[in-house]
């Protein structure tokens, strides 16, 4: 890794960050760190209930933004949709993507060429490991940041049973263990340690995790809330009405919440919108009872936007 004669800001999304933003944030400036790189790990939004309360006690450094501009060049990690991208950042200064969501894959490869590292795998966390690997730098790597990039994976594949989920995501998880202190049944107990703090405040959480989305299909844009949870029917069932208030705050005709349930194997979806419905009916399978439907596998929203954006 070439050493900058700049300053280094790591950051990523501007309204939120899930357990695989913060993370990516976090090692990659650890491994910058290691090649002697002046860098920071930059956090401008909420952390959403992804980043349970045991994560948030760990004595990691951050900072909110970066407000001097020019001051820094920036590596953004687990987004790139320029619109959601931290808001102190500047095209110009923006030296490095790395990201695995999809649509704007040729946006930045015309500007950062090979430094745009935006790949088909399920979890960003995949690919800042593999950058660790790249760098010869694996066997230094801090068991806090072994740590939050397996919880990552686990996170944002839904414990490897989403379709997104990758053999690259399954070999670095099992790269990763050796570098790990995670206890027995880690697993499950962190969704359903992210699903209580769901239950402590569900309008925020629903706000800190839904995102604006035109669908070409409606020719609208719609608001798509999305819940992650180890058994999402309780809620679904008992809280349709703060749902709907939350997501029609958007102010936007089409809405809807998904909610991965990750310990039955697939997603329940909740809408009162005629249009929604059919539109989910028609392109995921979904099968309404009322206003709630459910599919037969677990899809995130990442994928459902792919799903859209194909037709």
């Amino acid at each position: 890794m070439n050493k900058p004669n700049t300053p280094i800001a790591i950051t990523g999304n501007q309204k939120f960050s899930d357990m695989d933003s913060f993370a990516c944030i976090i090692s990659y400036k650890e491994l910058l760190k290691m090649s002697g790189v002046d860098a920071t790990a930059c956090i401008p939004g909420d952390l959403n209930v992804s980043v349970t309360p045991d994560i948030r006690q760990l004595d990691i450094d951050y900072e909110p933004e970066k407000n001097q501009k020019g001051s820094c060049k920036y590596i953004i990690v687990d987004v790139s949709d320029p619109e959601e991208i931290a808001e102190f950042t500047d095209d110009a200064d923006i030296i490095k993507i790395i990201d695995h969501h999809f649509g704007y894959e040729v946006y930045w490869k015309e500007r950062l060429g090979e430094n745009a590292i935006i790949e088909p795998v399920g979890a960003c966390a995949t690919l800042i490991w593999e950058e660790y690997k790249k760098n010869k730098c694996a066997s230094e790597i801090s068991t806090i940041s072994a740590n939050l990039l397996s919880m990552a994976i686990v996170s944002n594949t839904l414990n490897f049973r989403a379709s997104v989920t990758s053999k690259r995501d399954h070999e670095a998880f099992k790269q990763l263990k050796k570098y790990c202190d995670l206890r027995e049944g880690w697993v499950e107990q962190y969704f359903k340690e992210q699903e209580a703090g769901l239950y402590k405040d569900i309008k925020k959480a629903i706000l800190d995790d839904t995102k604006i989305r035109f669908n070409t299909v409606l020719g609208e844009k719609t608001a798509i809330g999305q819940l992650e949870m180890w058994d999402s029917r309780d809620l679904i069932e008992h809280k349709k009405g703060l749902i709907k208030e939350v997501l029609e705050s958007f102010d936007l005709k089409n809405w809807y919440l998904t909610a991965p349930c990750i310990g039955l194997g697939y997603n329940l979806f909740y809408t009162d919108v005629k249009e929604t419905k059919e539109l989910l009916e028609k392109f995921l399978k979904v099968r309404f009872e009322g206003d709630v439907g459910r599919n037969d596998k677990l899809l995130l929203r990442k994928e459902i936007l792919k799903i859209f954006n194909a037709c």
